[in-house]
């Protein structure tokens, strides 16, 4: 699997793959310069995906804001160019249906991972998945606190920008991750 670049290899899906696999841990940050991610682009251009693990947001309150959503998008923008002919694996969350700690579905994160290198070699190509796979009601946006919806916009913005700028990707959708 040293064909993967993984950026968020500190995130808990993240460090488990790297504990299961030999992926090559990107270590540049969103807010990096574009010519950075353009150099880490070419230097490992022969990725066969990406796997997109990291997001914005503070430790401490606010969270999320205007500016983690801009930090995001922006870094996001860039991977995209610098990997213009790479699958694109996106972890993305329930919270863009309105839902959040109300709405528990637990997952392992070892089950995740499994799905996401099945979608590396070939499986749900240019789809977006819940994981897992329930029934639920999709609540208003509107509803959720401030910080949710700028959370939950924010992964709608990477979703629509890695589905029309990505060659080909797969976007889970994650509900709650256990051990």
């Amino acid at each position: 699997m040293n064909n993967i670049v993984l950026i968020g290899a500190s995130s808990f899906l993240g460090s488990r793959i790297v504990e299961l696999y030999d992926p090559r841990i990107c270590n540049l940050r969103f807010e990096d310069n574009e010519q950075n991610w353009i150099n880490y682009g070419k230097e490992n251009a022969d990725a066969d995906a990406v796997i997109l693990l990291s997001r914005a947001c503070r430790k401490t309150s606010p969270r999320r804001d205007r500016e983690t959503m801009l930090n995001e998008v922006s870094g996001v923008s860039k991977i995209l160019r610098a990997f213009p002919d790479t699958h694109f694996v996106f972890a993305s969350t329930k919270v863009v249906y309105g839902l959040t700690d109300n709405s528990v579905q637990l997952t392992s994160r070892d089950s995740i991972i499994e799905n996401i290198f099945n979608s590396v070699n070939g499986e749900l190509v240019n789809t977006i998945a819940d994981f897992p796979e329930i029934m639920f009601t999709e609540q208003s946006l509107n509803d959720l606190e401030l910080e949710h919806q700028i959370y939950a916009h924010t992964k709608l913005c990477v979703e629509h920008l890695i589905k029309y700028c990505a060659k080909t990707y797969t976007i889970f959708r994650l509900w709650d991750i256990t051990n």
